[in-house]
């Protein structure tokens, strides 16, 4: 499932370099540049390290790229429920 990422934005606002933000989060500058990149998902607790880091949310860093298989899953929760 494809997640899309606003990590990039959300650093260069918050005046961060790569090297900061990895340092920060306990990771590689090249994780850091993957996770940009979109060639690395990371791991939820990765995901929460960055957010707090960047005083956002998972929810405005990250989300499920694809439109029809959002609406559902939406659909399919709702149903459960």
């Amino acid at each position: 499932m494809p997640v899309a990422n606003s990590v990039r934005r959300h650093r260069k606002t918050a005046g961060l370099t790569q090297e900061q933000l990895s340092q920060i989060c306990c990771v590689s500058r090249q994780t850091i540049i993957a996770v940009e990149l979109r060639t690395h998902e990371p791991s939820l607790s990765l995901a929460f390290r960055i957010a707090l880091a960047l005083e956002s949310t998972v929810d405005e860093l990250f989300s499920i790229e694809s439109a029809p298989l959002r609406s559902t899953l939406t659909g399919h929760l709702v149903s459960n429920s």
